[in-house]
Formats: structure tokens, C-alpha cells, sequence
């Protein structure tokens, strides 16, 4: 009975032993994944900070975030420095599916001055908003309203940017067919991974607005040498127009 007893528990004990080494090498192999993660969300952040073209950072990220959590769709918004609202600024699918994203009417826009939204929720507090069942919600914003009816996404997770305490932008990230399938944690790690090129955006933005500012200036300059070059044309033909009435005035018999 010793013996029986002694072999049970050398088999407890091995079995005890081997759970934890399962464990240990479960343990390991998380922290490796986590730790291949963080590197290349680090490399990623790199290469997105060193460009300054927003349509390559959005197609960067929409990429990263459909590898890595399942996510589909991505919209960057871009908070209007003279109205203090969000305006649309392009959304887009990963290259996992093939289907054309919706276009967003440019005169869409979401204040953010009062919670009474996802947006400005997320603004004002300074944290992720994340929503499922959005085609069975009504949000506060009517502008948001508007936007679901446009889009009629199934899932929304909202991150905003931030340059210092101003936001700056937010990226929606979304599902259309189902829910979102993705966890506190990872919800964290978006964030942490959009804080990071929150400086890229605003810089690539801004760069933007001074060449659309520039290509304005142009269009004002080619239109004011226009109206210069025909304001003068007519002016030349004035001037022969008065010279030959005076022509005639003066000499009667050229009629």
C-alpha cells in the first residue's frame, strides 16, 4: 500500500511538474509574440513618422491594423483648426477585402465641443470609444447618424489624436459584415500604437494644407493673370474703338 501510495504521488508530482512546464513554455511563448509585436508596431511607427503623405500613413495603418486585430475598414478624420469640428478626410478597406470603400461626402463634419457623440467622447476624454451593434444604435450626434446611414458599419472603435491636450484628428476603425472581435487589450495596443504616430498625421496634415494653400494661390494667381490679359485686350479694343469714332468725327466724308 506504501508503494501504491508512493507511486501515486511520484505520478501527482511528475504530472504537477509537467502543468508547469506547459505553463512556463505557454508564459514564453506569449512574451515572444508580444515582444515580436512591439517590434514591429516600433518599426511600423518608424516608417509612418518618416513620411509625410497621409494618404501612404492611412493606407500603412489600415494595412497593420487588418493584419494584426481583423480589422477592415479605417477612416481618418481631421479636426478643422477654425470650426473645432472633425471633417472627413478619407476612408479605405485593407487589401483583405476587395470591395470599394464608402465615399464620405467632404461636407461631412462632427463638433466635438460636447460629449453627445462617439467622436467628441472620445475627444474630450482623451480615450478609445468602442461600440458593437451600431446598425441597432442612434447616436446623440446627428452628424454621426447621418454618417451610419452613409456607411452602415456593424462595429466602430474610435481613437483620437492628440498634439500635446489638443485633438488633432481621430482614426474610426470598423467592421461591416459582424462585431468586432478584439479585447480590452487590444484596444489598448491601438491606442498605444496611434499615440505613436499622432505627430505624423498632424505634421503630414499640415503639410497638406500649405500645398493645397499653395495650389490655391496658384489657381488665384492664373485666374488674376487672365482677367489682366483680357481686361487689357479690351482695353486695346476700346482704344481702337474711340480712335476710329474720332477718325470719323473728324473727317465726315469717311462714311
Amino acid at each position: 500500500a506504501e508503494q501504491l501510495a508512493g507511486a501515486v504521488n511520484g505520478s501527482l508530482l511528475l504530472a504537477q511538474v509537467r502543468q508547469a512546464q506547459l505553463r512556463a513554455e505557454s508564459a514564453l511563448a506569449e512574451a515572444d509574440a508580444k515582444s515580436r509585436e512591439i517590434e514591429k508596431m516600433n518599426e511600423l511607427t518608424q516608417q509612418i513618422n518618416a513620411d509625410l503623405n497621409l494618404d501612404k500613413i492611412l493606407a500603412t495603418v489600415t494595412e497593420y491594423i487588418a493584419d494584426t486585430y481583423g480589422l477592415e475598414h479605417c477612416v481618418l478624420w481631421l479636426r478643422n483648426r477654425k470650426t473645432l469640428e472633425l471633417q472627413a478626410y478619407k476612408g479605405i478597406f485593407s487589401s483583405t477585402r476587395s470591395k470599394p470603400a464608402p465615399v464620405l461626402d467632404p461636407r461631412f463634419s462632427i463638433p466635438i465641443t460636447k460629449p453627445d457623440g462617439m467622436h467628441s467622447a472620445a475627444c474630450i476624454y482623451k480615450k478609445p470609444v468602442y461600440f458593437r451593434g451600431m446598425r441597432k444604435r442612434q447616436s446623440a450626434s446627428l452628424a454621426e447618424t447621418e454618417i451610419q446611414r452613409a456607411i452602415n458599419f456593424e462595429s466602430l472603435l474610435v481613437i483620437p489624436l492628440f498634439a500635446g491636450d489638443e485633438a488633432i484628428a481621430t482614426i474610426d476603425f470598423s467592421h461591416f459584415d459582424t462585431g468586432m472581435n478584439i479585447s480590452r487589450e487590444d484596444i489598448r495596443r491601438m491606442n498605444a500604437f496611434c499615440s505613436q504616430i499622432s505627430g505624423a498625421v498632424r505634421n503630414a496634415a499640415l503639410l497638406q494644407e500649405a500645398a493645397d494653400a499653395r495650389q490655391l494661390a496658384v489657381a488665384e494667381r492664373a485666374i488674376a493673370e487672365m482677367a489682366r490679359a483680357e481686361t487689357e485686350e479690351l482695353q486695346r479694343e476700346t482704344h481702337s474703338l474711340n480712335q476710329l469714332v474720332r477718325r470719323l468725327n473728324e473727317n465726315p466724308d469717311l462714311t
